[in-house]
């Protein structure tokens, strides 16, 4: 039997608040299920990638509830990495560009119910898709974070003003682009979608 079901946004509400202006926010460490690639997203190998990340959520919160433990599957996130000054990716073609699909998965969680479940689905072969998934820590620290809404490509005029006010506060931009979704990352409509802008920021 279920006692409760945990809900990750919830319990780290101060971490999703983001008004339409950049503001500070503090990231404790969290674990990840992650799967990683390159090039332009909305690509159909993207949502394959996608579709495994979720499939294994899926599985895993079962075989949790199963054991008594259940929790609600966290809202997809990306980080987007590329070696170029203050991490500003379109400075560089879609081609050039890293990025990690990850959902926050609570602590209990472990590398060896990924094994566990991929065993069961008989999908632990060396060839395995499932063998792309990790479980990783993610230790952001301190952020300049804001919501955005509109297209991906409209983003870059956050970024601007996220670093404009990371400036104005002694610090600087360093580390990933981090997305988190607060709307359907498949739906086509640009006007539609709304996500949170994440970067760490250093003296």
């Amino acid at each position: 039997m279920v006692d409760e079901i945990i809900d990750l946004f919830k319990l780290n509400t101060d971490e999703y608040i983001a008004p339409r202006a950049p503001r500070l926010v503090r990231n404790l460490q969290a674990s990840y299920l992650t799967i990683s690639g390159t090039g332009k997203p909305a690509t159909p190998a993207f949502f394959e990638k996608q579709k495994i990340l979720f499939d294994m959520a899926r599985a895993l919160k079962q075989a949790w509830k199963d054991a008594g433990q259940d929790f609600i599957i966290s809202k997809l996130e990306m980080l987007w990495s590329i070696p170029v000054e203050n991490g500003d990716i379109f400075t560089k073609p879609p081609e050039d560009w890293q990025w990690r699909q990850i959902i926050r998965t609570p602590y209990f969680v472990q590398p060896e119910d990924i094994e566990d479940v991929a065993v069961e689905l008989g999908q632990d072969g060396a060839d395995s898709p499932l063998r792309e998934l990790t479980l990783e820590p993610l230790k952001e620290g301190l952020c300049v974070q804001m919501r955005h809404e509109g297209s991906f490509e409209t983003e870059v005029s956050s970024m601007g003003a996220m670093k404009r006010f990371a400036e104005k506060e002694g610090l600087r931009c360093e580390g990933p682009h981090h997305q988190i979704y607060l709307s359907d990352p498949k739906d086509p409509n640009p006007e539609s979608r709304i996500v949170i802008l994440r970067r760490p920021v250093r003296e």
